[in-house]
Formats: structure tokens, sequence, C-alpha cells
């Protein structure tokens, strides 16, 4: 049984991909349509498609502010994935689109930092003496392990 959901799924993923191929290579077909024109499109279909859904099963929203915020952050995605093979060229265009887990976990990355200064500045969260020199000490290093690797200038200036 678990193996009949696995090998649907792969299918199903397959199937998916080469949906989204043809939907690229249809934006390229079709010179004279703008990338507004192209999302707005996809977008209306989506609605289409949940609109009809919502007449087949009934569904219920946990968080509607969150849910319009995801599809809102989707659309500017649409739109900007259009843009791109618009301007780029389908190969550049999604390559790079199709490359944001990179740039997500590199953001993901600096999370933390970002945590602690929305805890201190928004939430006025207390922060100890040593959490404050350790953070400090841990921002630096940061931005020092940047700026070496970034370098084009020797690290230690000299001194006159």
């Amino acid at each position: 049984m678990k193996q009949n959901h696995m090998t649907k799924g792969v299918v199903l993923m397959v199937f998916s991909s080469v949906v989204f191929c043809a939907m690229s290579m249809l934006i390229k077909c079709v010179p004279g349509i703008d990338s507004f024109k192209t999302s707005l499109f996809r977008i209306g279909m989506a609605v289409l498609g949940t609109a009809a859904i919502f007449g087949f099963m009934q569904l219920r929203f946990v968080n509607g502010r969150l849910l319009f915020l995801r599809g809102l952050f989707g659309g500017l995605g649409v739109f900007l994935f259009f843009l791109s093979i618009a301007k780029l060229g389908i190969a550049k265009g999604t390559v790079i689109s199709y490359s944001y887990p990179i740039f997500a976990s590199v953001l993901g990355m600096t999370l933390p930092v970002f945590n602690f200064l929305v805890g201190i500045l928004v939430f006025h969260e207390p922060m100890p003496p040593r959490a404050v020199v350790g953070s400090i000490i841990v921002i630096a290093s940061c931005m020092l392990i940047i700026m070496i690797e970034n370098r084009s200038e020797p690290v230690i200036p000299k001194i006159r």
C-alpha cells in the first residue's frame, strides 16, 4: 500500500515538472504578452481552480491573514518568475528562479541575527549584558568572515 503511494507521488511530481516546463516554454512562444498579463492569467486560473474545489469539498481556513500573505507573496513570486523569463530567457530565468532554496538557506543562516534585533528593538525584550556582549562578538565575527572572503585589499591595513 505504501509503495503505491510512493509511485503515485513520483509520477505526479514528474508530471508536474513536465507541466511547469510546458508553461515556461509557452511564455516564450507568445512574445507580445507581458509578464503582468501572464501572471494575471495564471492567478486567475488558480482562483477558478480554487472556486471549483469549493464546490466539491468544504474548506476551513485557520488563519486567513497568513493565507492572504502567502497568496500575496506567491503572486509576487509568479510575476517575478514570468518577468525573469521574459527579460533573461527561459534557460537563465528558470535556473535563477528555481535556485531559491539556496537563497533561502543563506538567509536562514542569518535568521538568529534578525531575531536578536527584532527581540530587542520591536518587542523590547530584556537582554543580560553577557548576551549583548556575546551577540556583538558573533555579529562582528560574521562580518569579519564576510570581509575576509570578499577582500580586495589586505585584511590588516598597514600602519603609517
